[in-house]
């Protein structure tokens, strides 16, 4: 009889222990469902040499064969971003969430001398907005905790000429506004401290990748874009312009697309909410 009483006594010790871990894992579970982090932060970006670059860097306003001249562009490096975000949690180390944000680099210049005779400059304003899905895992550490992520978003770059062409005939004024959208990409890592209750201080380093495969829009009232021609030669033309281009030659064109990547530092502060 005393067996079997132990052995009641055991199987209800059990069955409560089983209950209570339950009930915990469920409190916990509603607990993290209910956590929600915003944060906002700044950076400064740099973007090296690419595709894009290399495209401006070989605009010609005549490509055709008797003319010959020299372009030159200053670098544009250095971007400034501004970003939001929004995350829940979706287990003790997991998140996810939404990230908003804005990047835009110095204003740069690109100058082309040809034998036509003729001089042109161009001033150029390049800015990118992206919204970017985000997963991030969590590491705690004693007095600190890191974050790793990946993002998959969208993004809408500006690209704004503006200048002149001084020539033998006079000078004339240009003025355009070209836009390109497509994917973006980005890692991330980064280390949080907690400075109150429940905020946090952040820094932490970023890649990102903006693609789009053309920009189109309009240059000196007329709906136009950038052609890279076979030989390299990127030119600025109107969509009539180009119908004639292929209307009177046989050399190949496609509009300018974009590839550039920004690698990235910031500093921000979160906080977290709790229901």
């Amino acid at each position: 009889m005393r067996l079997i009483y132990a052995l009641l006594l055991i199987h209800t010790i059990f069955l409560n222990s089983l209950i209570s871990k339950e009930t915990s894992d469920k409190d916990e579970e509603i607990e993290l469902e209910r956590e929600f982090e915003v944060g906002i932060r700044g950076g400064i970006g740099y973007r090296g040499d690419d595709r894009l670059s290399n495209a401006l860097e070989n605009y010609k306003t005549y490509s055709g064969t008797g003319i010959y001249g020299s372009t030159s562009l200053s670098p544009f490096h250095i971007s400034k971003n501004l970003e939001a975000y929004a995350r829940t949690r979706w287990s003790t180390n997991s998140k996810a969430g939404f990230l908003v944000g804005s990047g835009n680099f110095s204003k740069f210049h690109m100058t082309e001398i040809n034998t036509y005779p003729e001089y042109t400059r161009l001033n150029f304003n390049l800015g990118t907005d992206y919204l970017f899905l985000t997963y991030h895992q969590e590491w705690h550490f004693k007095k600190f905790l890191v974050e790793g992520g990946i993002a998959l978003g969208v993004n809408n770059t500006e690209l704004s000429p503006s200048g002149y062409t001084i020539s033998r005939f006079g000078s004339k004024e240009l003025s355009g506004f070209m836009t390109a959208s497509g994917l973006s990409y980005r890692l991330e890592l980064g280390i949080k401290k907690r400075i109150f209750e429940s905020v946090f201080f952040e820094t932490g380093f970023t890649a990102t990748m903006h693609t789009a495969p053309y920009f189109n829009g309009s240059f000196n009232d007329s709906l136009g874009s950038y052609y890279i021609k076979s030989d390299g030669s990127l030119e600025l033309l109107s969509n009539s312009q180009f119908k004639d281009s292929i209307a009177y030659t046989t050399i190949a064109s496609r509009k300018l697309d974009m590839v550039y990547s920004v690698f990235q530092l910031y500093v921000g502060v979160s906080k977290r909410f709790s229901f």
